[in-house]
């Protein structure tokens, strides 16, 4: 028996207990063997004692918890601390510190939120890189070349500003013919290129702190696995329950590598700022003679979140439009919470909730570049030099020096518009002035010209989105293919979240005493919130988009009508009973699945404290009691060198699934963001 007991490391709680228990009863009772079987006396064969011996003489009245320094600053120092530095690389960008704060809730909390909204960004990048890759190589052809030679670039920055701008809600509007202006006419190809390149310029990249972080944490965590496995203290309980702790933060790397990979940009407002920075040029009925020279600010792509103004499809000659006034189309809150939601919020980490409203202006945009592209195509469009500027073509050295004169295909005289060079230097990607400085002047058809001043690219009003640009799609618009993206995100989310929390769960339920005790309920737990949180948040973007929609139909059907406040008086909405269960429902849905994510995020800290400072070293935590009910027993009397063969399988298998899912999820993110061709 002496053998026995000496064997037991003299400081750890069960030599403790094992001192209490020997001094009360001499081992006379309660022993067990491996499957918490009574024995009759302390031999090899015995592991340790039964739950009603433990809780009557080791129970923390008699033996209360002691937190041993060394312990706790080398567990803390190991692997908590390393990634918890690592968090401060998530990507917030949300231009608010208690919105940052939430970002840290979301993705700390839900690791399957984060990993959601990064495979849907991901995935959005690929449809778009595959729908403008086509616009592109369009753009190439001899046809459209000769009409129009810079277009294909302007498709590249295009495709640019949608696969960056998925971080902050963008609106596409057609009011006084802007998105038209933006997309058809040759003068704001210097506001694209701007554009990009403030874009490109502000994109977040690799930075020595982020290597850094990356690597304290990595090596760290390589250092105690090999000290598990190759140390000497392979088969102690204390180290895989350690291990099993760590495993949770792993899905840490392959995400911040992620969204580095995919890009995000370094400032909550750099994508506001790239729209905005930049006069560009709109077309009007106003002669060129007084138009203004130096552009003005556009408002056919905005980052705003909310409706759309809906207005009438025909301009008058001054540019103006009657459309519905701004402040009328603020929602009304439900007890004074916003029901459009995540939506609006900017960040990455919002990007799950702005994947509707993404998906109907990529689209839009994507049709308008289509629909001029196939008038090029057709010579229903065409670039060409205005007759006051046909003399200096012959010895100019500008963009489209010594090519000759398209006539003008459509019918009716060339409307001659502002030079492109009053937008500033670098206009359209190289200069378009003669040799002694005179401008070469760019003027497009008639049909180019009802296009922009209609406000929707000819045949996209008639033919592809009539009536207004909406900024909420209808259920029925919405294709498969955009289900199908959101499916695989939840699969990847789900792999991601139960990949880590499974492989922790997995060695500390299967490590001795076997069964579903503190530490594996503790990661049970935080997996199931983490879900819960997702689950969550993404049924309150589904009601909070129901609701909105109903509000555009509204909107639509009565352009005028005031939304800001529900009301039964003339010219305002009443909000119906169902519409506001609606409301409620995403406003309730949203915030309850933000402070489970809060509660969930202090809870992981906190039980991993726990564990390092020796508040589960206890009979009901190390006797499984959770699982095993009045069957538990605790282990006492066995060491590391008779724990291996016991923990061989479990802490194998699950450092080995924590590794596949993190190989999984780093190639994924890596490669579904690669791209062989250029974009820029």
């Amino acid at each position: 028996m002496d053998a026995i007991i000496a064997k037991v490391d003299p400081t750890s709680w069960e030599r403790r207990c094992i001192d209490l228990v020997r001094h009360a009863t001499n081992f006379t009772q309660g022993l067990v063997d491996s499957n918490g079987r009574p024995v009759t006396s302390l031999d090899e064969s015995t592991w340790g004692i039964n739950i009603a011996t433990c809780n009557e003489f080791c129970s923390p009245k008699q033996d209360p918890v002691i937190s041993r320094f060394d312990t706790f600053s080398a567990g803390i120092s190991n692997y908590l601390l390393p990634w918890l530095a690592l968090t401060a690389q998530l990507p917030y960008e949300t231009g608010d510190p208690g919105s940052n704060l939430i970002s840290f809730a979301l993705a700390v909390g839900s690791p399957a939120l984060i990993t959601y909204s990064l495979t849907l960004t991901i995935l959005n990048r690929f449809w778009v890189r595959g729908e403008f890759n086509a616009l592109y190589d369009r753009s190439e052809s001899t046809k459209v070349r000769r009409n129009y030679p810079e277009y294909g670039a302007r498709v590249r920055h295009a495709q640019y500003l949608l696969q960056e701008g998925q971080q902050v809600p963008l609106r596409l509007s057609q009011e006084r013919g802007w998105l038209g202006s933006l997309v058809v006419l040759p003068h704001n190809q210097h506001w694209w290129k701007r554009m990009n390149d403030r874009l490109v310029a502000t994109r977040r990249g690799v930075t020595f702190s982020l290597v850094a972080q990356v690597l304290v944490a990595g090596i760290a965590w390589i250092l105690l696995i090999c000290s598990t496995f190759l140390g000497g203290n392979f088969g102690d309980r204390i180290t895989a329950l350690d291990l099993a702790s760590g495993n949770l933060w792993m899905w840490l790397v392959p995400v911040i590598w992620g969204w580095i990979f995919v890009g995000t940009q370094y400032s909550p407002n750099s994508i506001d700022f790239a729209l905005k920075r930049d006069h560009a040029f709109r077309m009007t009925d106003t002669p060129p003679s007084e138009q203004s020279e130096q552009g003005e600010d556009q408002h056919g792509i905005e980052a705003r979140s909310g409706l759309n103004p809906v207005q009438p499809w025909r301009q008058s000659a001054r540019g103006d439009c009657g459309t519905t006034p701004a402040r009328h189309l603020k929602v009304p809150p439900w007890l004074g919470f916003d029901i459009v939601g995540d939506e609006g919020q900017r960040g990455p980490v919002f990007n799950y909730a702005r994947l509707f409203t993404w998906w109907q202006m990529a689209s839009t945009l994507e049709r308008a570049f289509d629909t001029t592209l196939t008038e090029i195509e057709d010579g229903e469009l065409s670039l060409h030099v205005g007759p006051d500027a046909a003399r200096d073509r012959g010895h100019g050295h500008g963009h489209g020096a010594g090519r000759r004169r398209r006539p003008d295909p459509a019918p009716g005289p060339a409307i001659e518009l502002t030079p492109i060079e009053a937008v500033g230097s670098g206009a359209g990607g190289g200069g378009s002035g003669s040799d002694d400085g005179t401008p070469l002047k760019r003027t497009v058809s008639e049909g180019s010209h009802a296009t922009a001043v209609n406000g929707g690219l000819g045949l996209l009003i008639d033919r592809v989105a009539p009536g207004p640009l909406l900024a909420y799609p209808e259920w029925h618009e919405l294709p498969g293919s955009l289900w199908i993206r959101m499916g695989m995100a939840a699969f990847s989310a789900l792999v991601v979240q139960w990949g880590t929390t499974g492989s922790s769960l997995l060695t500390s339920y299967l490590t001795p005493v076997v069964g579903l005790g503190c530490r594996s309920g503790s990661h049970l737990l935080y997996g199931s919130l983490a879900t819960a949180v997702w689950l969550l948040l993404f049924s309150s973007v589904l009601l909070s988009h129901a609701a909105m929609v109903r509000y555009q139909r509204e909107l639509v059907a009565h352009p005028h009508l005031d939304l800001r406040r529900p009301s039964s008086s003339q010219g305002r909405y009443l909000r119906r009973r169902t519409h506001a269960a609606l409301c409620a429902a995403a406003v309730c849905t949203r915030y309850l699945g933000r402070a489970i994510a809060v509660l969930n995020t202090g809870w992981i800290i906190v039980t991993s404290i726990f564990e390092l400072v020796g508040f589960y070293e206890n009979c009901w935590c190390n006797g499984a009691v959770l699982g095993l009910g009045a069957k538990a027993w605790v282990l006492l009397f066995k060491t590391k060198q008779d724990l291996k063969d016991a923990a061989h399988q479990p802490w194998i298998g699950g450092l080995v699934l924590s590794f596949a899912v993190w190989l999984y999820a780093l190639v994924f993110f890596v490669l579904a963001t690669m791209s062989g061709r250029s974009e820029a």
